[in-house]
C-alpha cells in the first residue's frame, strides 16, 4: 500500500505533499567507502591497482592510488579541498579543488585523470573535478527528486564527512 502512495506521488511530482520540507544530516564514515572505492578499482580495467581516501578537518581528503600507465605503476596522493556548500538555485555543481599532488607533476595527473573512465557527470580539470549532482541523479534514475534538492552542506572532520541537505516540495 505505502509502495502504491509513493508510486502515485512521484508520478504526480509530489503534488500531494506541496509545502513539505526535509531537513537532515547523513555522517558519512570513511569505511563506508570502502566497498564503493574497491568497486572503482575493478571497473577501472587494471588503470588503478589501490585507491583510498582518507577524510580530515576542514572538507580536506587525502586520495592514496596507485595508478598503472603502460608498463608502469605510481604511486600518487593527492590533496583535495570540497567546497562546503551546493546551491541548488545557483548551480548543481559539486566543485572538488586538487589543492596538491605528491609523486606526480601536474601535467602527467592531467593526463592519468583523463584516461580514467569517469561518468558523464564528473569534469576533470587540471585543478578542479565538478561533479553535476542533477545529472548523476538522472543517470540513476532518480531525476523526479531533483527539483526537491534544495541544498546540500558539506563540512568533514578526521574520519567522517558530514552532508546536511534541505528537500522542499514547491
Amino acid at each position: 500500500m505505502l509502495n502504491e502512495i509513493l508510486q502515485k506521488q512521484r508520478a504526480e511530482r509530489f503534488a500531494g505533499i506541496r509545502g513539505a520540507s526535509l531537513r537532515g544530516r547523513l555522517p558519512v564514515q570513511e569505511h563506508l567507502l570502502h566497498p564503493f572505492l574497491q568497486q572503482a578499482v575493478r571497473d577501472s580495467n587494471g588503470k588503478l591497482d589501490r585507491l583510498a581516501v582518507t577524510i580530515m578537518e576542514g572538507n580536506t581528503l587525502f586520495v592514496q592510488a596507485t595508478v598503472a600507465v603502460l608498463f608502469f605503476k605510481k604511486d600518487i596522493r593527492l590533496q583535495l579541498r570540497i567546497d562546503p556548500v551546493v546551491d541548488f538555485a545557483i548551480s548543481p555543481l559539486l566543485k572538488i579543488h586538487i589543492m596538491d599532488s605528491q609523486g606526480i607533476p601536474g601535467f602527467v595527473l592531467d593526463l592519468l585523470l583523463g584516461m580514467l573512465p569517469f561518468p558523464e557527470s564528473i569534469t576533470v580539470t587540471p585543478r578542479l573535478v565538478t561533479i553535476d549532482l542533477k545529472r548523476a541523479l538522472t543517470r540513476r534514475k532518480l531525476d523526479e527528486f531533483v527539483p526537491l534538492l534544495k541544498r546540500l552542506s558539506l563540512s568533514t572532520r578526521r574520519g567522517c564527512a558530514m552532508i546536511d541537505f534541505y528537500f522542499a516540495v514547491d
